[in-house]
């Protein structure tokens, strides 16, 4: 999928180096470590779920 939209991925992020390989994805993630991970993907979930009712809560009002 990286590779096939890397045009549009390339607005976003600079991509110096290309895509990055599942491997070296996998060891980026690793290093970051468990519980800090853990953390920010948690704090980024309920960042979209808390935006997400608030989309709802606006289209019930009208």
């Amino acid at each position: 999928m990286g590779k096939k939209e890397s045009e549009k991925l390339k607005k976003y992020l600079v991509l110096k180096n290309s895509i990055l390989s599942l491997s070296t994805f996998f060891r980026i993630i690793r290093g970051i470590g468990e519980e800090p991970l853990s953390v920010v993907i948690t704090d980024w979930i309920e960042n979209i779920l808390n935006h997400e009712g608030d989309s709802y809560r606006d289209s019930e009002k009208r």
